[in-house]
């Protein structure tokens, strides 16, 4: 029974063969489908020369079949002393190649040198999958094969920035700055939103909010930096402290054009505030009336009737000695209770508050320190919707006006950061910093 299953076997096996050869040898020339092009994946950099922190743009471009492959994710490199900004959106084209219709994608990217030196930046990779090669068989349209397609490696030569290395500025090609406020009237004693506007390209996302110079009775404070259609905007916080007409003058904006390999200025135009005096709180007249003649003496005469009406209801009830001293000693208890009894139970409520805003600042320190190993905010968000929770600024608000913008301008930094889904830089020293300036403030504070 073996030997005829076999031949059985083998028999079918060679039909089969038969038939392919059959077929393969009666199909015209021009009928038989042509070789597949092999896939072409290129990284080309836009420099080769930079100097440290400078722009630049590259670009990566995939031929492939489409009918032979699929594709899946694009895959960046981690580079180290390179930080890539996330890729564009793949450009689709099409393009002939040996006579087949190719797909053409192209993503346009940027990167930073972090570092001095010669540094090698490793192939971008594109996994998918590559389906069979002849699409005759009965099972070849389930037949695929996982691949990955990787790009060529480029060299990248970074240069230090001329002149004072110690601070590593502005880096980039801009052609404008200008101040804008959010308002230009206001009272002595509030802030205002202070926008400093750079137009152009460069790294100013990884630079801190420049120094800005104010008149005398005025203090800055960083808020945020934003990127918009118009351009780059670091943003201030400005409390100014004494009325009248207070000039911003302009302002110098310094920065490294690494086209020109020279130092360049930019100058802003001024901005005039109009400031209101404060309001001052009318104090309250003095109100004791024992002042006034004659009101005094009524309320002696009063106070005195008030003590003897006790006295003499007991003498009416006739009670022992004995328990007219316990009587009043448990009066006395009762008064003294009363009387303790609201401090001690608000000192008792304090207790217990500060120990649990403790565990909240606690909480944030180590908030901070998961942040910085896992680059996660949200942790850090949770601990600091917490803290903001245990403190009361409306006090804040009315005895130390400058923390309460500060920390409102801070909070606004934590929320366009946790809900930025496009936010894939690093979570920034900066803000780390400040994050644990705010948990020692709050600590001193509560």
């Amino acid at each position: 029974m073996a030997i005829i299953t076999g031949k059985i076997q083998a028999l079918f096996l060679s039909c089969i063969a038969v038939h392919a050869n059959f077929y393969a040898a009666h199909v015209p020339t021009q009928q038989r489908i042509p070789t597949k092009p092999s896939c072409t994946f290129e990284l080309t950099l836009s420099k080769r020369e930079v100097f440290l922190e400078e722009r630049v743009p590259f670009k990566l471009r995939l031929t492939f079949d489409q009918s032979a492959y699929t594709l899946t994710n694009i895959v960046a490199p981690t580079i180290d002393g390179i930080m890539l900004e996330p890729l564009s959106a793949a450009k689709k084209g099409h393009q002939m190649v040996d006579g087949v219709s190719c797909f053409v994608y192209e993503w346009d990217g940027i990167l930073y040198p972090q570092k001095t030196g010669t540094l090698v930046i490793q192939g971008f990779q594109v996994s998918g999958e590559q389906r069979s090669s002849s699409m005759r068989g009965m099972w070849s349209v389930f037949t695929s094969n996982s691949i990955a397609f990787c790009s060529n490696s480029a060299m990248l030569r970074v240069h230090n920035v001329p002149g004072d290395t110690r601070m590593q500025g502005p880096v980039g090609n801009f052609y404008e700055v200008h101040l804008e406020a959010e308002r230009t009237s206001m009272r002595a004693g509030e802030a205002v939103l202070l926008k400093y506007r750079i137009k152009g390209d460069g790294n100013l996302h990884l630079c801190k909010h420049p120094e800005i110079q104010l008149p005398e009775g005025c203090k800055w404070y960083p808020a945020e930096f934003k990127k918009d259609q118009q351009g780059s905007v670091f943003e201030y916080a400005v409390q100014v402290m004494q009325d009248g007409v207070i000039v911003i003058p302009s302002q110098l904006f310094r920065y490294f054009n690494p086209d020109r390999r020279a130092h360049e200025e930019l100058l802003t135009g001024s901005i005039r505030l109009f400031v209101d005096p404060a309001p001052k709180s009318a104090a309250l007249p003095d109100m004791n009336l024992s002042r006034i003649p004659g009101v005094g003496d009524v309320a002696d005469e009063e106070a005195k009737r008030a003590m003897q009406a006790p006295a003499s209801l007991i003498r009416k009830l006739a009670l022992p000695d004995w328990m007219f001293v316990v009587s009043l000693s448990l009066l006395r208890c009762c008064a003294v209770v009363r009387l303790w009894y609201e401090p001690l139970g608000n000192l008792w409520q304090r207790l217990r508050s500060r120990y649990g805003r403790k565990n909240v600042v606690r909480h944030a320190r180590y908030a901070i320190t998961a942040a910085k190993k896992s680059e996660d905010i949200s942790q850090l968000y949770q601990a600091f919707k917490e803290l903001q929770s245990v403190v009361n600024w409306d006090n804040i608000q009315k005895n130390d006006q400058q923390a309460y913008e500060a920390w409102r301008f801070f909070w606004q930094r934590m929320e366009a950061v946790k809900f930025d889904t496009e936010r894939s830089l690093p979570l920034g020293d900066e803000l780390l910093r400040e994050a644990h300036r705010w948990v020692a403030y709050v600590e001193t504070t509560i």
